[in-house]
């Protein structure tokens, strides 16, 4: 074997390189080991194949020097002799020896063999994560085999480490010590993101005219990055999805589309999906005809990365690495065909929202919500605030109904458990906000070893999926928020700004809920106050938490013994009104604790209705619902009888779908997808109706802004659904963002030190 030693024998280093695309794993490495005038540094493209259906190898692929860089000097794989040359390092990027389903390197480049070939085998995982690597990329035979693993972080050796033990700790320390085989320096592949620019890459000139306007300026590009983990599990559906991002572009003059498939997308569907490769290769056939976008199989991706303005696609390490960039990024939905733009205003609801003649409203989406105040005789509004409450320490995403205004101030509380812990207030007068914490005192609630089950509560509370509170009420000189998960009513003292929380109600709740399957999170979804009282509807109990605000003490109130609950609470000034998740519809009257059961519906109603938005006029409870059709229904609150809502469903067109209703100063207000808001004060029949439609200057400021605090809160991406579409998103691209700084995390120089501690670790 060889042995190292400085000014009298060379360093012999062999990197081993299949698919151009991925070979940016180790490209750093070898330019600093090129660059050492005491190594001899040996790249080598190596063949790899792809499988056929029966695991057997098919179709070979060898990628040499026209896929590389004038400065990668490659080497012939048949004319160097890795076993009689036994260089001193050998470093790889390909993780899967033979366990890959649809490709593999040649078998004599296997880790498994190659550690017998070498003083010391370097692994360089080809992809980058954006948190932690997923398990099962820690348990391929790469990482068994080589005598060093590359990773990224601290955080995924620790990954690394753990699976490893887990998964091969029965062959001991054969192939060395976990601890000291994985080792964290970072990723070359950021390195050749940082450092790439434009001008180091010329492209075809049918490229450079589809980017071309007619007065000479470039267009903007958007990044498309389609990945075979994606396309295996969604199939026929991707394909659906495909055609209609083409479609999209096909019809927007204004963007450039740069469609890049992963390397190996049409050996996956050969070999996995072998009924889908024929309608795969229509779609990229008829895209590259019909010319509108530019497709590019080629091996070089930072190309692609440098000449784009945002990213659109599949999540994948290519994630990770357009992150360093700063640009704009969506992960797009497999599952929605068409991308629609969402762009109509709510109300909210419920009518604490609604102050001094005017009504709150809100823009929103999955990122932002702008706030205006509408004056109600006009229907004008006026603009208020633009983005969500923000500073450096949190941020505090879409409020939905959590919103109250007193005065000239309006307050907000986290409704998710992903918004925090903080209660903002905006001043309208100096247009600034302030904050309040709100401590975490779970583990003071509900610190109680007689009752796991309450600990089984508490357990939910870091759930981002998990509702934290659903209302706001003012009363006094405290607002009482009150919960949905949360395990308290919490009062905010607006004077002093101290909070205290209230709990007096948990644990009988969790006496109740072991009668119905211990159903202890997510336990309210509405609350209603009637002067010092407030009262929460249960949803998977029919009863009632009444608290008395006078004296901060609740009580439960059990109403029946059914296993079902409440979803929605209403009251129509005398009774309170309970709407159930089946059929049954509930008036009770706080007292007399007289209680009565509706559930005779309209022919139309063929099944139990999914309540929505509700209202109050002239002695009617309005209501609409969400099945398999959009319904406006009616409660006649003297004699519970349920009909159809004629006043409403005639007001508004076949086309339009209801976002929401609330009442102000006696008059019920109704909202639509077409940014119409409809206005009636009595059933005669006569409404007011105007158009709420944003401007395209309000829009565009509403994504500029979505961005920013995106990045600033440390997300990445914008993730597309039905409130933010692939159209919005090229909107905000479009409108000229400017990319966010964010190389300060990544190291622009990981394959230097790597080199040098390769070199040392051989030297010892």
């Amino acid at each position: 074997m060889k042995k190292y030693q400085q000014q009298q024998q060379m360093l012999e280093v062999v990197f081993l390189s299949y698919k151009a695309a991925m070979s940016d794993s180790i490209e750093s490495i070898y330019l600093a080991a090129k660059a050492d005038p005491a190594c001899d540094a040996y790249w080598i493209p190596i063949p790899y194949y792809d499988r056929k259906p029966d695991g057997t190898l098919g179709t070979m692929h060898y990628e040499g020097e026209e896929y590389y860089a004038d400065n990668i000097e490659c080497t012939d794989w048949q004319t160097y002799d890795i076993e009689v040359r036994h260089p001193d390092v050998i470093f790889t990027f390909n993780p899967y020896d033979g366990g890959n389903r649809m490709t593999t390197v040649h078998p004599d480049f296997y880790c498994k063999r190659l550690r017998g070939l070498t003083d010391l085998l370097v692994y360089c995982p080809y992809f980058v994560v954006v948190d932690d690597v997923p398990e099962h990329l820690a348990e391929v035979l790469a990482c068994v085999f080589a005598h060093k693993v590359i990773v990224q972080s601290e955080k995924v050796r620790d990954t690394y480490v753990r699976v490893y033990k887990e998964q091969f700790g029965g062959v001991g320390d054969r192939f060395g010590k976990p601890e000291d085989k994985f080792i964290a320096l970072g990723s070359p592949k950021f390195d050749k993101v940082i450092y790439s620019k434009r001008e180091d890459f010329m492209l075809p000139d049918e490229w450079m005219k589809l980017m071309e306007r007619p007065n000479g300026t470039r267009k903007k590009v958007i990044l498309y990055n389609t990945t075979v983990a994606a396309i295996l599990q969604y199939s026929e559906q991707y394909l659906k999805k495909l055609r209609s991002v083409l479609e999209t572009f096909r019809e927007r003059e204004d963007v450039v589309l740069w469609w890049r498939p992963h390397p190996l997308m049409l050996a996956a569907f050969s070999g996995m999906r072998p009924e889908l490769p024929d309608e795969y290769k229509k779609i990229v056939e008829a895209y590259r005809c019909e010319g509108f976008g530019i497709y590019d199989e080629s091996a070089d991706l930072h190309r692609a990365i440098a000449w784009s303005d945002g990213y659109y696609g599949d999540w994948s390490s290519l994630v990770a690495l357009y992150e360093v960039t700063g640009k704009g990024m969506m992960l797009q939905d497999v599952k929605m065909d068409v991308p629609k733009k969402h762009d109509y205003r709510q109300l909210l609801v419920p009518a604490s929202s609604a102050y001094d003649g005017l009504l709150c409203i809100t823009l929103y989406d999955s990122l932002i919500v702008a706030i205006s105040l509408v004056d109600t005789k006009n229907l004008m509004h006026s603009h208020f605030c633009n983005y969500p409450v923000y500073n450096s320490d949190f941020a505090i995403l879409p409020f939905s109904y959590v919103t109250s205004k007193i005065g000239t101030k309006l307050y907000f509380a986290p409704r998710w458990y992903v918004q925090g812990n903080h209660f903002a207030i905006y001043d309208e007068i100096t247009k600034t906000f302030d904050y309040i914490a709100l401590e975490d005192k779970t583990t003071e609630l509900l610190d109680d070893d007689e009752n796991r089950s309450i600990k089984k509560w508490g357990s939910k509370l870091n759930d981002s999926n998990s509702p934290k509170f659903q209302n706001m009420i003012s009363y006094g000189d405290s607002l009482f928020l009150t919960p949905s998960s949360y395990p308290a009513i919490v009062r905010v003292d607006l004077k002093t700004k101290a909070v205290f929380y209230y709990n007096d109600f948990v644990k009988e709740l969790i006496q109740i809920s072991k009668k119905y399957g211990n159903r202890t999170s997510y336990a309210f979804s509405m609350s209603r106050q009637l002067g010092s009282k407030i009262y929460m509807a249960c949803r998977w109990a029919d009863l009632l938490v009444e608290f008395d605000m006078e004296i901060c003490k609740s009580k439960i109130i059990l109403l029946s013994d059914r296993k079902f609950g409440n979803p929605v609470i209403q009251f129509d000034g005398e009774n309170v009104w309970l709407f159930s998740d089946r059929y049954d519809i509930t008036r009770w009257n706080p007292k007399t604790s007289e209680h009565r059961v509706f559930n005779h519906y309209p022919d139309e109603i063929g099944e139990a209705p999914k309540w929505q938005f509700f209202a109050i006029l002239c002695g009617f409870i309005f209501a609409n619902t969400v099945n398999d059709k959009q319904s406006l229904l009616k409660i006649d609150t003297n004699s519970g009888d349920i009909t159809i809502a004629g006043e409403l469903t005639e007001m508004i067109s076949a086309e339009e779908h209801i976002v929401s209703l609330a009442n102000c100063e006696e008059k019920l207000y109704l909202t639509t997808d077409k940014n119409n808001i409809y206005v009636l004060s009595d059933l005669d029949g006569a409404y007011r109706k105007a158009d709420f439609s944003s401007s395209e200057e309000e829009k565009m400021q509403l994504y500029r802004e979505r961005l920013r605090l995106y990045k600033n809160t440390g997300a990445l991406f914008f993730t597309e659904n039905v409130e933010c579409s692939l159209d919005e998103y090229l909107d905000v691209v479009l409108g000229g963002i400017e990319a966010c700084n964010v190389t300060g995390t990544v190291q622009g120089d990981t394959g230097r030190p790597i080199y040098e501690y390769i070199k040392n670790e051989h030297g010892n």
